[in-house]
């Protein structure tokens, strides 16, 4: 005999980062929050740089210093 089919439950992302990370306006969340921002940020000035052949900096970076500190896992 089977066993009838368990039914998976769908999570929104919201409700999953509420239980491991924490509730938004949280001191947790908003580093986590903040940690990919810049993540993302930086994946975005990788990407454009690549695409067009530009340097850092005419990517859209503030500064080289900035940048250099982001690549080493530095937060500002």
């Amino acid at each position: 005999m089977s066993s009838p089919a368990k039914k998976l439950r769908l999570y929104y992302l919201d409700e999953v980062t509420d239980k491991y990370i924490g509730k938004r306006g949280s001191p947790k969340r908003e580093a986590f929050e903040n940690e990919l921002r810049i993540e993302v940020t930086k994946k975005t000035i990788l990407k454009t740089k690549r695409e067009k052949l530009l340097s850092i900096v005419e990517a859209g970076a503030h500064s080289k210093t900035s940048i250099r500190k982001w690549a080493e896992n530095t937060i500002l």
